[in-house]
């Protein structure tokens, strides 16, 4: 099984993918595209991923597009690896429409892991930052 990223470190959708791929032990080549020189829209990138977004996940030459496709994909091919999309079909339609169940193991558990990946918390799951007002000093 070999996998390839292609991806851009500052984009969550990247993160995603890479936050599922390391906890399940899957070995994968990283290629980064920089998408502020416009790697994503080269014609080389285009071939793989024609809607020029990060990111594309090449394995042994399928190729998968979408974080989220790519997350439950990844759970397909490596079913025996802690799992990262629910397995009832029901609960599954609520991930695709982007609410319900939630996808990733911290927030299964509320957020309330100090090791909450940022986006994670981003999300808005309930490791929400503590809203503070402070006083203007005199």
């Amino acid at each position: 099984m070999t996998f390839t990223l292609y991806n851009a470190p500052q984009s969550t959708c990247s993160q995603r993918v890479r936050f599922v791929l390391n906890p399940k032990g899957l070995p994968f080549e990283e290629i980064k595209l920089d998408l502020l020189a416009g790697d994503q829209l080269k014609p080389e990138y285009l071939a793989l991923n024609p809607n020029g977004v990060v990111p594309t996940l090449d394995h042994d030459g399928a190729i998968v597009i979408d974080s989220s496709v790519i997350i439950e994909y990844l759970d397909e091919v490596a079913p025996d690896r802690e799992r990262f999309t629910p397995q009832d079909p029901v609960a599954a339609q609520g991930v695709h429409a982007g609410h319900g169940p939630h996808r990733f193991p911290a927030e299964r558990d509320g957020c309330r892991a100090a090791t909450a990946a940022p986006h994670v918390r981003a999300h808005g799951c309930g490791a929400r930052k503590e809203r503070r007002t402070v006083a203007a000093r005199p």
